[in-house]
């Protein structure tokens, strides 16, 4: 009880730090209303963002002084109605962009932005970009759409985007940990423990620990077996709860690497995996096929579509 009230104090006092130095670099006319961390970055809402615009060199201060990737977005209270917003994206963004769909997300403050040629939505030097968050104040987020039709990749990003109240929560919970609850100073030590893909082609799994935290990079099967033993990562060798895990790094979909990312979930594991969106985006389809397969034609997947 006393760790964590001492932890809630000390991010307590390292929020106000941070909001101090965004305030310190920043002009009194861009109004910063809230400076939060989200995920391993920090997101700083502001009422004025043209004030910000009007000063290029702002970011590269902000940056410096902050030393943490930063995000602007437009205090909720200015944003424009989204159907008067629509209109507005409507106009900026040219036809030839084919813009197949425009969602709007309270939650991020954000426009999503589907188009064949997303260039064309963002502008040369990000100018058609600037003038939509500055027109409407909801910041843009440009996706390609597939040049195929993809229920798979519809679903993904319908998830992704009706998800988005959970998200919200989960990163900024994950920011409070990483940024404002995390320790002083470098980590005092470093070990690495091999849990499968060493001397042997699949269930690549790597334990990377230091005095500070405890990363698995990679989680994957073994497909050519169906031995328990040997088609998956000696996971009882990490001699850790997988809720004391703090993330999982994904190097690229292979079900030799991703496959066995779901079981974590299904057994405790609650953290962040991080990868690319396309890595994402596969890795889901393969673990999706591999649950099928696996269920029937061997003894059954180790975990379900819904840990997925």
């Amino acid at each position: 009880m006393q760790t964590t009230t001492k932890a809630t104090a000390n991010g307590s006092d390292k929020l106000k730090e941070l909001f101090e130095s965004v305030t310190q670099v920043l002009p009194a006319e861009c109004q910063v209303t809230k400076v939060e961390p989200e995920g391993p970055q920090i997101v700083i809402y502001l009422k004025n963002i043209k004030a910000f615009y009007d000063d290029e060199s702002l970011i590269t201060r902000l940056a410096s002084r902050v030393r943490k990737k930063v995000l602007l977005r437009v205090d909720s209270s200015m944003l424009k109605d989204v159907n008067v917003a629509l209109q507005d994206i409507q106009t900026l963004v040219p036809q030839e962009a084919g813009v197949d769909s425009i969602r709007f997300d309270p939650e991020f403050n954000e426009v999503i932005i589907e188009a064949k040629k997303p260039g064309m939505v963002i502008g040369k030097g990000g100018c058609v970009l600037k003038s939509i968050i500055l027109t409407t104040g909801w910041s843009p987020r440009v996706l390609r759409s597939p040049t195929s039709p993809s229920e798979v990749e519809k679903a993904i990003r319908g998830a992704v985007f009706n998800a988005s109240k959970e998200r919200k929560k989960f990163l900024l919970n994950l920011g409070r940990k990483i940024i404002l609850e995390g320790g002083p100073g470098q980590a005092e030590w470093v070990k690495i423990t091999g849990l499968g893909g060493f001397k042997e082609v699949g269930r690549s799994c790597l334990l990377l620990q230091t005095s500070r935290s405890n990363v698995l990079v990679d989680c994957g099967i073994n497909a050519d077996t169906s031995d328990n033993k040997n088609a998956y990562p000696y996971l009882t060798a990490m001699n850790l709860g997988l809720d004391q895990i703090d993330a999982v790094i994904l190097s690229h979909a292979h079900l030799d690497h991703c496959g066995f990312i779901p079981y974590l979930y299904k057994y405790g594991y609650a953290g962040p995996v991080y990868c690319t969106p396309p890595t994402r985006d596969l890795m889901i389809l393969l673990q999706q096929d591999c649950v099928n397969v696996m269920n029937s034609e061997g003894s059954g997947a180790p975990y379900g579509e819904r840990d997925v």
